[in-house]
C-alpha cells in the first residue's frame, strides 16, 4: 500500500490515501478441501453460515463440468480447480460478460436473405 500511496503521491494520512485503505476485503467464505479416495474434493460456504451439509462437494471444473453460484442476487456463479494434492483451491469466476454480450449480437443479426 505505501507503494501504491507513493506512486499515486498522495501522502499516507490523507483522506484520500485513508479511502484506499478500506476495512471490508469484500465476501469472506469457508472452503474445506478433502480426498474422497478419488478426487480433492472442496465444498464452499456461500451462505456463511457454516453449515456445509446441503453444499455439493466439487471437484476440478474439467472432471464434472459442475458449477454452482454465490446467490441469486450476484447471479454470479463458480467453480473449482485443486492443485498441489488439495493445498491449494482456486474459486474460479466469469470475469465479465462479452461473449454472452457478442453471442447476443450474433443471435439476433438476420441479414436478409
Amino acid at each position: 500500500l505505501v507503494a501504491l500511496l507513493e506512486v499515486l503521491e498522495l501522502p499516507s494520512g490523507s483522506d484520500a490515501a485513508e479511502e484506499l485503505c478500506v476495512s471490508d476485503p469484500g465476501p469472506l467464505v469457508d472452503c474445506v478441501v478433502f480426498f474422497d479416495g478419488t478426487d480433492y474434493r472442496a465444498v464452499v460456504d456461500v451462505s456463511e453460515g457454516g453449515d456445509l451439509r446441503s453444499r455439493r462437494p466439487m471437484t476440478d471444473f474439467a472432471k464434472e463440468r459442475h458449477y454452482e453460484s454465490f446467490g441469486n442476487v450476484s447471479m454470479l456463479n463458480y467453480a473449482v480447480n485443486i492443485y498441489d494434492g488439495g493445498a491449494v483451491l482456486s474459486i474460479v469466476v466469469d470475469a465479465g460478460a462479452h461473449g454472452s454480450h457478442v453471442a447476443g449480437i450474433a443471435a439476433g443479426h438476420h441479414p436478409a436473405a
